[in-house]
């Protein structure tokens, strides 16, 4: 099966999960699908929400916001070679330890790089 069939597969069992009533963070955590398809039906990578304070996980949480092993990719001084990876892991990393420890580790340099952004026109999602 070639990629785009087995996109539009995806897509297909996650529109019929969708009209049985199943909610994006029951599929999001079947960690059966593509993000790409996922993307495609309007789902997020995530639906973790990030708070000011920490929030704990459970074990299914975690291992739909890391990979299957536990293991991630690297090449040519890029980690995550998979954007949705990254994003889906760095968000339950943040969500995990809170908006607020993020801003006490982030350099005082980012933080003024991440005030413009947050004081800039919205960004567009990519």
């Amino acid at each position: 099966m070639n990629k785009e069939d087995l996109l539009k597969e995806e897509v297909k069992k996650i529109k019929d999960l969708i009209a049985q009533g199943y909610t994006a963070r029951h599929i999001i955590d079947l960690n059966d699908f593509s993000y790409e398809a996922l993307k495609c039906c309007g789902l997020p990578a995530s639906y973790l929400i990030p708070k000011t304070d920490p929030q704990k996980m459970n074990l299914q949480e975690w291992d739909t916001h890391t990979s299957a092993e536990h293991k991630w990719e690297y090449a040519d001084g890029v980690p995550f070679i998979d954007a949705d990876q990254r994003d889906r892991v760095m968000l339950g990393l943040i969500y995990s330890s809170g908006l607020k420890h993020l801003l006490e580790i982030l350099p005082e340099e980012s933080k003024k790089i991440l005030k413009e952004l947050v004081n800039s026109p919205p960004l567009t999602p990519r």
